[in-house]
């Protein structure tokens, strides 16, 4: 299982690959904020077939420490307590 950020996802669809994650990884999950903005067709173009994708899941992050989001944007933030929660072997996220 791999937790994702937006950003690794929109790559994927902007070079038309998505189905490629995919065949790497079987499952991946998303904090609900994450979710939001890959599916937001406004957001990019890739909106509708990450919406389709049948191996991506959505989580709700329910408490993200105020010390995590003075450093990173709250859908990093949900990205890294979702996967210490799910103890995800796999992170993505933007540099």
């Amino acid at each position: 299982m791999i937790i994702s950020n937006a950003t690794p996802l929109k790559a994927f669809t902007r070079i038309g690959e998505l189905i490629l994650l995919g065949g790497i990884v079987h499952h991946v999950t998303l904090p609900e904020t994450v979710w939001s903005e890959v599916t937001t067709v406004t957001v990019h173009l890739g909106a509708e077939a990450i919406g389709q994708t049948t191996s991506i899941a959505v989580r709700a992050v329910t408490f993200v420490p105020a010390e995590l989001l003075a450093l990173l944007d709250r859908r990093e933030a949900e990205v890294i307590i979702l996967a210490e929660e799910l103890r995800a072997q796999e992170v993505l996220l933007d540099g």
